[in-house]
């Protein structure tokens, strides 16, 4: 909307401006520190319960949660043969990288790192379903749970926390 100045005493104005006389128009509220201040006095049961249910829920992750590590390492992968073309070169790369990401060497990192007792890969199994587990043996409700099906788990965990990747065009393969 084009708006045209007003002329009074060879001074302009415009018309959307407000001057420290004029009264505001009646559709705007007008908020004041005291106001703000009165908000939050009589409000502050409220704020003061919110922050501490927060803060209590904050205590409680950080005292409970698990922490958890990620280990990263880089493995340069050496060639036997001569650096014929890149094809020949992927093909090397992305079968040392399938023998990484293989069940025996899961297997074998596991029996190693002793992972069937590790809480992180175990997970519901070895501790509440253990307890669970137990439970129904002592009442002769279920058999002992095999050893397999545990490795079966922790592998299956294990596997799936497992990353290998080819970096780039090179014979470095980036793990974690």
């Amino acid at each position: 909307m084009l708006q045209t100045p007003i002329r009074s005493n060879h001074s302009i104005r415009s018309n959307h401006s407000i001057s420290r006389d004029t009264v505001p128009p009646l559709g705007l509220p007008v908020v004041s520190l005291a106001d703000v201040a009165d908000f939050i006095r009589r409000r502050l049961w409220i704020i003061s319960l919110t922050c501490l249910v927060a803060w209590g829920i904050a205590f409680l992750y950080l005292t409970t949660a698990v922490p958890t590590f990620t280990a990263e390492a880089d493995l340069v992968i050496e060639s036997k043969a001569p650096l014929a073309d890149a094809a020949s070169v992927s093909t090397t790369v992305e079968s040392q990288i399938a023998i990484i990401k293989s069940e025996s060497i899961a297997r074998a990192v596991m029996q190693k790192l002793d992972l069937t007792e590790d809480p992180e890969f175990v997970g519901r199994i070895g501790i509440v379903g253990g307890m669970i587990s137990s439970l129904n043996q002592l009442l002769g409700w279920s058999k002992p749970e095999p050893d397999s099906t545990v490795m079966r788990h922790v592998l299956e965990a294990f596997q799936r926390k497992l990353s290998a990747k080819r970096v780039g065009l090179t014979y470095i393969v980036a793990m974690s």
